[in-house]
């Protein structure tokens, strides 16, 4: 697959750890091509299983390589059959699978409640029962949280303000910025800081 970490695009390929390309990239199972030379993709995976799928997926924290295949560890952490890349490191996906286990596909996919990725393969969710996510999951993630829009227009404006100041005035629990259970002062405070910062 395509994907570009940041320094621009190149083509991944994944499969079989082996000498790709001679000593200089040993054991590996995923390499990038630039259009001049390969070379690893951070750390082999576990030796002598296989990377079936590689797909670019933006969770709403940046586009990101996505891996999945046979391997269960990577530079002496637990992965889980399914890996993120963000052009620097390697980082798992923190989902717990029971069984024969493998992720053999993946497709970035949208039914209208924002981005996610269905993942097809050998798997079942943890603990027993499985329910629902048995040979097909959807992972989705949460786009960053900007607590000053407080009417979700994705604008911090002169209507989040006076929104606020409403909410506040009334007892509402959405003018409890601190989540500490009450709305006071450190509330009305800490929304004026957020106010000033924006959000990114």
């Amino acid at each position: 697959t395509v994907f570009d970490d940041g320094s621009g695009p190149a083509l991944y390929v994944a499969g079989r750890p082996s000498n790709f390309v001679g000593p200089v990239i040993s054991l590996m199972n995923i390499v990038r091509w630039d259009g001049q030379s390969w070379s690893a993709v951070g750390e082999s995976f576990t030796a002598g299983l296989d990377v079936y799928e590689l797909g670019d997926f933006d969770d709403g924290s940046g586009p990101a390589l996505y891996a999945g295949g046979q391997f269960t560890n990577y530079a002496l952490s637990q992965f889980n059959h399914l890996a993120r890349w963000d052009g620097t490191a390697w980082s798992s996906m923190g989902v717990n699978r029971r069984g024969v286990s493998s992720v053999r596909t993946m497709l970035p996919f949208d039914a209208g409640d924002g981005p996610a990725l269905l993942v097809g393969g050998w798997f079942a969710s943890m603990p027993q029962p499985a329910v629902g996510d048995a040979y097909l999951a959807l992972y989705q993630g949460c786009p960053p949280v900007c607590l000053p829009d407080l009417n979700g227009d994705g604008v911090v404006d002169a209507d989040d303000f006076f929104l606020f100041l409403s909410l506040f005035a009334a007892g509402d629990t959405r003018a409890d910025i601190n989540n500490d259970g009450i709305i006071d002062a450190d509330d009305f405070f800490n929304f004026l800081s957020l106010f000033a910062a924006g959000c990114p």
